[in-house]
């Protein structure tokens, strides 16, 4: 999770994964996936994630989430953003199944920024306010509620709402030095 650089250089070196089948294969496929989406890697396809996605079809519910989540990212970072939006939404459909408040929140996330980027600023709002009010504390996540909160105050801005804009960069800034204290 801290160093998903060291976790793709870890499972690159294992040797022969197309001889993998069943779960590991789909947990192998998550992993891989999650790795190179956290270390910015952009994917040209959905086929890797497509395994997991299709293996946890009918069982692990936390880690068919995942898979939703991150396939949700990878074609929102291949530009088919409505793609990705049906994605998220059946990702969002498990959410009161799932415990990884991590995943809510990286859900909630992508479903902010799939509708801000398409204008639907209303929505957005919704979505980073639901991002921001999941349970998480660990540093490296506080920095998602860093980036909602900031969106949150850009869209206020951008619609004349100078005073929720202000409570919102107020908000961020307090996150931002909690995060740094820790």
């Amino acid at each position: 999770d801290v160093y998903p650089d060291s976790a793709l250089l870890l499972l690159e070196q294992i040797p022969h994964p197309e001889k993998l089948r069943g779960k590991q294969r789909a947990d192998y496929a998550l992993l891989l996936t999650q790795a190179q989406y956290r270390s910015n890697i952009v994917a040209t396809s959905d086929s890797l994630i497509n395994i997991a996605v299709g293996y946890y079809q009918d069982k692990d519910v936390e880690k068919r989430t995942a898979s939703l989540l991150y396939k949700g990212g990878v074609l929102k970072d291949m530009g088919k953003d409505e793609d990705a939006m049906l994605v998220y939404k059946e990702a969002e459909s498990y959410i009161p199944r799932i415990k990884d408040n991590r995943i809510v929140t990286l859900i909630y996330m992508g479903l902010g920024y799939l509708n801000q980027k398409n204008r639907n600023y209303a929505l957005s709002i919704d979505y980073f306010k639901k991002s921001v009010a999941v349970n998480i504390v660990p540093k490296q996540v506080l920095s998602w509620k860093v980036s909602s909160i900031m969106n949150l105050a850009n869209i206020s801005y951008y619609w004349g709402n100078r005073d929720d804009a202000d409570l919102y960069y107020d908000q961020m800034l307090s996150n931002y030095n909690k995060q740094n204290r820790m």
